[in-house]
């Protein structure tokens, strides 16, 4: 764990150029432009709710996000990963945290190889005592056929990725052109994938 943490009550504290975050409040993110970066720090939650949050909390996690709550108004239009925590989470943990709300992926976001998840897109990392309520919808029209799309309400999808005691209680569609991967808790247990 790092020395230094930095002490969050407020969405304008929210920084992850710090790699220790404490939240010590619920906060209301509808009025922030979130810029998604990567992340190899901790943000340790306390239990509190981040709300309106337009974008995903991490681009890639490395690093460790406990106790959070994110109330998600999201709608993907140029991600081909997404998720309402991490895009992907490569080597990351992601534990007892809970996301609710929406996540529509909308047909331009559809690309070759795609993940969309409730708590992360692709996870190449561990997900564990999780819990999405949010509904994941997807559509699409692409006539490539080459074309693997994935969703899940836990994790679209990812090698070697590691989910243990999470639960989905949101709606996970996908209508359109390719067929897609679509699970409750992941798209697709693919090789050397723990669930």
């Amino acid at each position: 764990r790092p020395s230094a943490a930095c002490f969050v009550t407020r969405p304008s504290e929210l920084n992850l150029a710090d790699d220790y975050i404490v939240v010590l409040a619920d906060m209301d993110m509808s009025g922030i432009s979130w810029r998604t970066v990567d992340f190899s720090g901790v943000i340790e939650g306390l239990g509190h709710e981040l709300t309106g949050m337009k974008e995903p909390l991490v681009n890639n996690l490395k690093g460790h996000i406990h106790n959070l709550k994110i109330d998600s108004e999201m709608i993907v239009s140029d991600r081909s990963e997404a998720g309402i925590f991490a895009c992907g989470n490569t080597g990351g943990l992601i534990e007892d945290c809970v996301a609710v709300g929406s996540m529509i992926v909308n047909n331009s976001s559809i690309s070759v190889i795609s993940y969309f998840g409730g708590i992360c897109g692709r996870n190449r990392g561990t997900v564990v005592n999780c819990i999405n309520g949010a509904d994941i919808t997807g559509s699409s029209e692409i006539k490539e056929s080459s074309v693997s799309i994935h969703f899940g309400g836990v994790t679209g999808a990812g090698a070697g990725q590691i989910i243990q005691n999470c639960i989905n209680e949101g709606n996970v569609s996908y209508e359109g052109s390719p067929d897609a991967y679509v699970g409750g808790i992941t798209g697709r247990g693919t090789s050397g994938a723990v669930i």
